[in-house]
């Protein structure tokens, strides 16, 4: 049986409603297709199983939603990635200053003039270490009053100055080691898978229910077409019968007015079919984003076929929680439980932080040393320490904050817990809808079989005038039904087989395709 591959498709696009998925994903080769394969708006639009697939991962606003929550939860995760790089910052100034001074001979003008220039890079280290360092120089000119007998101002400068500086801190507590300063980036990174298997479990699901929504539409034609040719059969028979009645004078009113009933009871049959073809139409255009003026006019020209599940009940399970992206969701929101218990575990303690300070300076002026000169021929030199403790009054909101990432933890592993029953449950009930649909299938064909030829016999008979009208009647009817059981037990197991791959995570790793594109 032919298979669909899905490639992960492009990046979504802010100017564009097209759902797609950042970065990998099954379902987004539909995307592809829906360029080439989108059905021209009309009347009539026969629709193949692949297209109805393309259509959905299109235009779809539910799998469009997922691929924006995924979007969103990578630039998430690149805002934390880019929060722990180095950052660097840089300044520039100029001032002009002036003050007075009181001398005996009265008031004097000072003046400050100067400008600096600063550049620096800060940066936090895994263990929480964070260094700073900078670089500083300046250049002033000054107006100063030196005497306070006189009022003469003498001019010093240019002086330059310089200076480089380093500052180490390094927490002993709150803030020490990678759970603290990555807590954030990768909680972060498991919410942004968590997002991507969502998204993969939406696909699944759309993919799923396009599918089943598409086979409902194909079964509600056929059984349209039963009951249309039903119709044609009994209008036919009416005829016959009152031309018998009237003309020959070999068959009773009575068994005329048979026939016109069966006649009016396949009408009914079939009003009843048009309205359920034209529901599931409608099922089928919400799922491709169509206009529901759009959706009778859609015609599934795929017959449903069987791609055999070999699995058993163990291997299915083991398969679900490997690649189900429900359960790699799950695994990943524990994950975002974890980090953010760790974050907060820190958060919670005293802040005691150890911080270094070490520097080198130099100043020179063009009227007081030549060149780079410096006094002693070396520059001045700094260093300090210093500890610094911080203890909140009451514990303030760490420890509530704590608490809670510790009972959401506890509720996600419950959570977790209480999924995996329920798709252990599921699964072992989808083998046995399975088992009973094959049975079923098996029965539905041969019952059919018999119905036919039990209607063909009957009609012998009445021709050779060795049966009743009713007799007739209903055999046409049992055969009419064992035929729409047979298609629709042939559709069950399909749609069996389907979930079970949804289930498992196989469907958008290996989609079947529906054999051929012949009508049905």
């Amino acid at each position: 049986m032919p298979h669909l591959a899905l490639p992960p498709p492009a990046r979504p696009n802010a100017s564009s409603r097209t759902c797609v998925r950042p970065r990998r994903g099954a379902a987004s080769g539909l995307w592809l297709l829906a360029l080439t394969l989108t059905p021209t708006a009309g009347a009539a639009q026969e629709l193949r199983a692949e297209e109805a697939l393309a259509l959905a991962a299109a235009s779809n606003p539910s799998l469009e939603a997922a691929a924006r929550d995924a979007a969103a939860a990578r630039y998430g995760r690149e805002a934390e990635r880019d929060a722990v790089r180095p950052t660097v910052t840089a300044s520039v100034g100029a001032s002009r200053n002036e003050r007075f001074s009181a001398t005996s001979q009265g008031p004097s003008l000072n003046e400050d003039h100067g400008g600096d220039a600063r550049v620096g890079v800060a940066h936090t280290a895994a263990l929480g270490t964070r260094v700073s360092a900078e670089i500083t120089s300046s250049m002033s000119w000054q107006t100063v009053n030196l005497t306070a007998g006189t009022t003469t101002a003498v001019t010093i400068g240019p002086v330059y100055r310089g200076q480089v500086a380093l500052t180490a801190t390094q927490p002993l507590l709150r803030g020490a080691g990678r759970d603290a300063t990555r807590a954030s980036l990768g909680r972060s990174r498991a919410l942004e898978r968590q997002a991507d298997h969502r998204y993969d479990q939406a696909a699944s699901e759309l993919a799923r229910d396009v599918l089943v929504a598409y086979w409902e539409l194909w079964y509600a034609q056929r059984a349209l077409e039963v009951r249309t040719q039903s119709l044609a059969l009994a209008t036919q028979q009416l005829e016959e019968a009152t031309q018998r009645q009237e003309t020959l004078g070999t068959l009773a009113r009575a068994d005329v007015l048979r026939f016109a009933t069966e006649r009016l009871n396949v009408q009914n049959a079939l009003v009843t079919s048009t309205q359920q073809r034209d529901a599931r139409a409608l099922e089928l255009a919400r799922l491709l984003a169509l206009a529901p003026s759009d959706a009778l006019g859609l015609v599934a020209v795929t017959r449903p076929a069987l791609d055999p599940y070999q699995n058993d009940l163990a291997t299915a399970l083991a398969l679900t929680l490997a690649h189900s992206s429900e359960w790699l969701a799950v695994e990943a929101e524990l994950e975002a439980a974890e980090e953010a218990l760790r974050a907060t575990a820190d958060s919670d303690q005293a802040r005691l932080d150890l911080t270094v300070q070490a520097s080198m300076a130099g100043i020179w002026a063009d009227d007081m040393l030549s060149g780079l000169a410096l006094p002693n021929g070396r520059p001045a030199f700094s260093i300090g320490a210093r500890v610094e403790l911080e203890l909140p009054v009451g514990g303030g909101r760490a420890e509530g904050a704590h608490q809670q990432a510790r009972a959401q933890l506890f509720a996600a592993q419950a959570r977790a817990r209480a999924r995996e029953q329920a798709i252990e449950t599921e699964l072992a009930t989808l083998m046995t809808e399975l088992q009973s649909a094959h049975a079923r299938a098996e029965q539905s064909m041969a019952q059919s079989a018999l119905a036919e030829e039990l209607a063909a016999a009957e009609r012998e008979r009445l021709a050779l005038g060795t049966t009743t009208p009713i007799a007739l009647i209903e055999a046409q009817q049992q055969a009419r039904d064992a035929l729409l059981q047979q298609e629709r037990a042939a559709l069950d197991e399909v749609l069996v087989v389907l979930r079970l791959r949804h289930r498992t995570g196989e469907l958008m790793g290996s989609l079947v395709a529906p054999a051929g594109a012949s009508a049905s």
